[in-house]
């Protein structure tokens, strides 16, 4: 009976363990993600992927100042990199952009985003 109540405890232990580890991801999740996967994808994203796709939404490219003083000053965090990714290159970075709004992004290639990939996984797998 001792040996039941153990196991029972310790599995109600793994099972708050994990829901709170799923829920955690929707508060870590970067919010532009959230309109590409479901809560469901996003709830079983193991820590190293949250923060691999939050790395994708917020440093996989960076916006160029523009020359002009008539462009206003646009907010990465407002930009959703998805609507440009196709245009991302295998090796080199890319200029990608929209005139009419003063928007010029450079796109960092796939080959740095894996790099990076590999980099994040390396440092949380190994916690």
């Amino acid at each position: 009976m001792r040996k039941l109540y153990l196991q029972f405890i310790l599995l109600v232990l793994f099972t708050s363990t994990a829901i709170a580890q799923n829920v955690k991801n929707m508060d870590l999740i970067d919010s532009r993600a959230k309109k590409h996967y479901s809560e469901e994808q996003i709830l079983e994203m193991p820590y190293y992927k949250v923060m691999q796709v939050n790395f994708y939404y917020s440093s996989s490219f960076f916006i160029e100042t523009p020359k002009s003083s008539l462009c206003p000053v646009i907010d990465a965090k407002q930009v959703d990199i998805t609507k440009y990714s196709a245009n991302r290159d295998a090796r080199k970075r890319n200029h990608v952009g929209e005139t009419e709004q003063c928007l010029n992004i450079v796109l960092l290639s796939w080959e740095e985003i894996q790099a990076e990939y590999d980099k994040i996984k390396r440092q949380y797998i190994n916690q």
